[in-house]
């Protein structure tokens, strides 16, 4: 009877073993096979730039090229290509590894396997249980990441051609109810660098870059990281490095326009670890040709351009950065197509005009000057004054030369009937004895055939005009300028003038096949008190008068008429 007893007892003993082994294989999952693994590459995003984290660009450097070119040199965030919806990016295929954490921080050995596509699948024996209904940390690595057991760690290569370091990090509670599915982000760890020349109506050609880097001094050549990812420190500096010269891409083809048209010529992306601080980057050597010079950057400071001023910061990983200069021509032209540029690009063009004022876009309006004078020299007016136009607001800043030239709104009938003279009903582009200046600006010919359509009527310009093309070419500074016109005829002493490079000036016409013919440049309008005006150029100085009274001889001064396009 006691066996029998023992016997029950064992029975029942091996029964409840066996419902809690049940159980237990119940609350298992294999993760092999019980979930699926989803990965998007997490976008790069622009790259902060100051100390205080912003992405604003940096104030560039101006550097002079030593050949009539400037460049604007700065470190700033990159958006090109970057995506601008939430949309899924798929990883790159290869070998990648998933371990898991859980709430007591032990880690569980997972599984590992290549993705294609976006599709991973697990090498064999592929079996990995976790506790259902447990939430755990699931990291996922690639290649670039070496696994220490207990860390990780990465360590930066100079070849940019190695695997790129990819860290995912997720929470997730498992569940075997089916369709379970962790989903991973996956963060680059290096940052990314693009170099890049910003220039305007035509790409830099032929451009390549190769720079030498020093040991850095902050370290950086060794990221470690915890068992979840997070970064707990960096060790040894990044080696020095000579590169070869690298070639860098327009970013569309060169096509003639009257607009404006930016060209980003550009290398492909060179990537660095965070932490590492481009100011590192000491010597560059630049090739390439822009604006018709030939290797720009060989004969300046720009070769051996100290990067310290413009990126003290650390770069910071899956962030996107542009180093870009901006090369800016001296001079565009208009030319007699109707399109711009400069002389290095002009090719068969003729050029016919200065621009003053760009055109942006296909809707905008640009401003050129003349090349040359109409007729050179040429009276003021009827019985030496263009008395007979009023309304002028005698600002420095008037914009209505077109309007003066070509409308009969701002005629003087006080003067008409001094004079003894029937009211015009005709512009002052039609009136060769009564306003002469008017006229000849109206019928210039820039003596080659215009054929751009865009190309407008030409009109005699106002101060405000000229002043835009004194400052674009003549140095001039707004600062500088007078409250007042003063009176040609009775000048104060000394002579007021503005502070202008007259010798620069001349240079943009002559370089443009002109012959700089006078110094005092009639003006469309009038001073607050309806006197005609002009600006008289000598000695590096910009004086602007106006012509008191109605003398009876006649004043001679240079029209250089301006245009639309």
């Amino acid at each position: 009877m006691q066996k029998a007893l023992c016997f029950v007892a064992a029975l029942l003993l091996m029964a409840c073993s066996s419902e809690e082994n049940v159980m237990d294989e119940a609350h298992k999952v294999n993760v092999g096979k019980g979930i699926t693994f989803q990965f998007n590459e997490e976008a790069f995003v622009p790259g902060t730039i100051s100390k205080k984290g912003t992405r604003a660009a940096q104030t560039p450097e101006v550097i002079d090229l030593g050949n009539g070119l400037t460049a604007e040199v700065a470190l700033e965030p990159d958006t090109l290509g970057l995506s601008q919806t939430r949309a899924a990016n798929p990883i790159p295929d290869g070998h990648y590894k998933i371990y898991a954490i859980d709430a007591s921080n032990v880690r569980h050995d997972g599984i590992d396997g290549n993705v294609s596509g976006g599709v991973f699948t697990a090498n064999p024996p592929g079996r990995w249980e976790l506790n259902s209904g447990e939430t755990y940390t699931f990291v996922c690595i690639n290649d670039a990441v070496v696994d220490n057991g207990t860390s990780l760690s990465y360590t930066y290569s100079h070849n940019q051609t190695a695997l790129q370091p990819l860290i995912g990090v997720t929470q997730h509670q498992v569940s075997n109810m089916g369709d379970d599915v962790v989903s991973f982000v996956m963060r680059h760890q290096n940052a990314r660098v693009r170099f890049q020349i910003t220039s305007y109506t035509a790409p830099c050609v032929g451009a390549k870059i190769n720079f030498i880097t020093d040991p850095t001094i902050a370290p950086c050549g060794v990221t470690n990281y915890n068992l979840k990812g997070t970064i707990t420190g960096y060790l040894n500096s990044v080696a020095a490095q000579t590169g070869d010269f690298t070639p860098l891409t327009a970013d569309k083809p060169h096509t003639t326009s009257s607009v404006t048209e930016i060209y980003k010529t550009s290398t492909n992306y060179l990537y660095y670890p965070g932490h590492f601080q481009m100011f590192m980057a000491h010597y560059v050597r630049w090739e390439g040709t822009v604006y018709g010079k030939h290797d720009i950057f060989d004969d300046n400071n720009i070769t051996h351009f100290f990067f310290s001023h413009q990126a003290t910061d650390f770069l910071e990983r899956n962030h996107s950065y542009v180093y870009n200069i901006t090369i800016r021509p001296s001079v565009l032209y208009l030319f007699s197509d109707g399109t711009v540029g400069t002389l290095g690009d002009k090719g068969s063009r003729t050029p016919i005009g200065i621009v003053v004022k760009e055109k942006t876009s296909a809707s905008d309006k640009g401003t050129a000057c003349a090349l040359n004078a109409g007729l050179g020299i040429i009276p003021w007016g009827y019985r030496g004054t263009n008395y007979f136009i009023a309304g002028g607001d005698g600002s420095f800043d008037n914009m209505k030369g077109y309007e003066y030239t070509y409308t009969t709104n701002y005629y003087n009938p006080t003067a008409f009937t001094e004079y003894g003279l029937p009211m015009a009903t005709t512009p002052p582009a039609e009136q060769q004895i009564l306003l002469p200046t008017y006229y000849y600006a109206a019928h210039y010919n820039p003596g080659v055939p215009v054929t751009g359509a865009n190309i407008g009527k030409w009109f005699l310009p106002s101060a405000g005009q000229v002043k835009l093309l004194l400052k674009r070419y003549a140095d001039l500074k707004e600062a500088d300028m007078p409250t007042d016109f003063y009176d040609f005829w009775s000048p104060p002493t000394p002579i007021p003038g503005v502070p202008i490079n007259i010798t620069k000036l001349k240079k943009v016409f002559t370089d443009g096949g002109a012959t700089w013919v006078g110094d005092q440049w009639a003006l469309s309008g009038t001073d607050a008190n309806n006197h005609s005006i002009s600006v008289a150029m000598w000695l590096d100085k910009a004086g602007w008068n106006y012509e008191s009274g109605n003398l009876p001889y006649m004043h001679q001064q240079s029209v250089y008429p301006f245009v639309y396009f």
